[in-house]
């Protein structure tokens, strides 16, 4: 018998099948690596090239840069190429344990496959299918983590117990922020749980790794501190930072004390700290009601406020991680005073669970309308959605690439070679010696400064009046070739010298 498109197994294929196609879609209309992803593939070249210890000297969270290597090495694509391929197929099983842990959950009257059209076209997802990002990694184990969880509760099992604690410990080696995971036994079994017969018993048995890391880790920093080694916790340190209330807290009356000096009508400190959390906390909100899709946000709140679907013990676990996750995203906010949407992306994953139960339940009541045309509606406002995601509207960087590789053809590689951007270094395979802005500008302005001759690639940004001004106004540089995307940002390539009357510029 032919598997219909309900079975677990058959919409699990389609979904990844599905995603690996969604990514390739992407990957074509890629321009340039992200500036994250350069120091990925550093660490994919420092472990190819010089084994483990210098991955870790080149960025201290390398698991992901490793994994690049790996598939370098195995397929021979360049590294670039090999990220690109990684990322396809975590965020691939993403897609499907997404769909497995909707399952799971277990919402009587869902159906599997539109939660799987509805992940297919979450255009929070989709926007970063072209980016080189350890994030791809981290969602994907988080999910699964989630998955593991739930069914080690369902099942009482030791192994999902296990299972789901090295699927943990595996996300953290991804993304520090995945430390939050190690509170979600000690929460559920202390404060949700409602069987107390063995609650001692599976509290240990859902920690027994997590205890065995703070003891081994107490014991190797008790180590490192006898030694006086200089171990690289960079980001260790950065993270802990971030999740200190005594940092946080301290950050925060900083900040009150600036905003109160800038708002001189504040009668207070006091004041200005409950403006500032409560901008910081507006700002997390909405963002993440704006990343959840508005329109499944809207629908959700009005199926909860109607009661179309019941509590499950796998929802109840789920809103768990989703508080946890949460969690993690305010620490950072109050921690740097911004949210980029990528933050968003774990809890938006989670609340997508939810959200996608009652957008399916509306669908189905729609369907039972004697009309059929706001079901179609809703499936167009689905599509459109979708194609928001999916369609690359941007003004293209494309010509940071073209413009390195042909200054690598065209231009004297004997020179001193310069640039502003860390991408034009990256293309140029390291060609060129990356200025800070400050120093850039300083040069083109001391126009009485004399150098030996010199290339220089600069890209222009459309709204970088001072960077413009600067160019325009030196007797330094000589242009060769331009690159101009549709909306006025520059990739230009100069040499260095006297600037002869007339010369003429190849604008590519």
């Amino acid at each position: 018998m032919k598997p219909s498109i309900n079975h677990p197994t058959a919409t699990y294929a389609a979904t990844f099948l599905a995603s690996l196609a969604l990514s390739f879609v992407a990957y074509l209309q890629s321009d340039i690596i992200n500036n994250d992803g350069i120091l990925y593939i550093d660490v994919a070249r420092a472990y190819v090239t010089d084994g483990l210890a210098d991955a870790f000297a080149a960025f201290n969270w390398p698991l992901y840069g490793i994994l690049i290597g790996l598939i370098h090495q195995v397929t021979q694509l360049d590294y670039e190429t090999s990220a690109h391929l990684l990322n396809a197929l975590l965020i691939a099983v993403a897609s499907v344990t997404f769909v497995a842990t909707y399952r799971e959950i277990d919402r009587p009257g869902t159906r599997l496959w539109v939660a799987a059209v509805l992940i297919l076209a979450l255009p929070l997802v989709n926007n970063y299918r072209d980016f080189v990002i350890r994030d791809f990694g981290y969602w994907a184990l988080l999910l699964l983590a989630v998955l593991l969880f739930v069914r080690s509760v369902r099942l009482d099992s030791l192994g999902y117990a296990i299972a789901w604690q090295l699927t943990a410990l595996l996300a953290i080696a991804f993304r520090i922020e995945g430390v939050v995971l190690l509170a979600a036994p000690l929460v559920y079994y202390l404060a949700i749980d409602r069987v107390r017969p063995g609650r001692a018993r599976r509290l240990l048995r859902s920690s027994l790794f997590f205890v065995g890391l703070v003891v081994a880790g107490s014991v190797g920093l008790a180590i490192v501190g006898t030694l006086d080694t200089d171990a690289n916790t960079d980001t260790l340190r950065l993270w802990l930072s971030y999740a200190s209330p005594v940092s946080i807290v301290t950050g925060l009356e900083q900040q009150a004390i600036t905003l109160h000096q800038q708002l001189e009508y504040l009668s207070s400190t006091g004041d200005a700290a409950l403006i500032l959390v409560a901008g910081l906390f507006a700002l997390s909100v909405s963002k993440l009601f704006a990343n959840a899709v508005p329109m499944y946000c809207l629908v959700a709140g009005y199926g909860r406020y109607r009661n179309w679907l019941a509590s499950t013990p796998g929802s109840r676990v789920l809103w768990l991680f989703i508080v946890l996750t949460l969690a993690t995203m305010l620490a950072l906010v109050a921690s740097r005073y911004f949210l980029s949407s990528r933050y968003t992306v774990a809890p938006v994953l989670l609340l997508s669970l939810v959200t996608f139960a009652y957008v399916d339940n509306g669908l189905q009541r729609l369907a039972e309308l004697p009309k059929r045309h706001w079901l179609v509606a809703a499936w167009v406002l689905i599509a459109v959605i979708f194609a928001d995601g999916v369609v690359s509207t941007g003004a293209s960087k494309k010509a940071i690439k073209t413009g390195s590789q042909w200054a690598l053809q065209e231009v004297d590689q004997s020179l001193p070679w310069l640039c502003n951007e860390a991408r034009l270094r990256f293309y140029t395979r390291q060609q060129c010696t990356l200025m800070e802005r400050a120093e850039l500008l300083a040069a083109l302005r001391n126009a009485a400064q004399e150098t030996a001759p010199t290339v220089v690639l600069l890209w222009v940004g459309r709204k970088d009046v001072e960077l413009q001004q600067a160019l325009s106004a030196s007797s330094r540089l000589s242009p060769i070739k331009r690159w101009q995307n549709r909306r006025g940002d520059t990739m230009a390539i100069y040499t260095a010298g006297p600037k002869p009357a007339g010369n003429p510029v190849d604008n590519g």
